[in-house]
């Protein structure tokens, strides 16, 4: 037999869970919207470093310098 108390309390769990799935969206939602501003900013960074790249390359072939090889490019990325 189970008591009042317990009864009680096992009425209470589904609300409790009824209560907390939408805070528990809501959260999810606020986690994906970061993660998602977050690789956009990664994806505008590395434009822009493309972009860098590339005006300098034209610079360097404007004045007849080497131009940066794969390797250097690697390196110049990892920094």
């Amino acid at each position: 037999m189970v008591s009042a108390y317990g009864y009680d309390a096992l009425q209470a769990q589904p609300n409790k869970e009824r209560d907390l799935r939408p805070k528990g969206a809501q959260a999810l939602d606020e986690y994906r919207k970061r993660a998602e501003a977050a690789l956009s900013a990664e994806q505008s960074d590395n434009d822009r470093m493309e972009q860098q790249i590339a005006d300098y390359e034209a610079k360097l072939a404007d004045a007849n310098r080497c131009r940066i090889t794969p390797g250097l490019r690697e390196w110049l990325q990892s920094k």
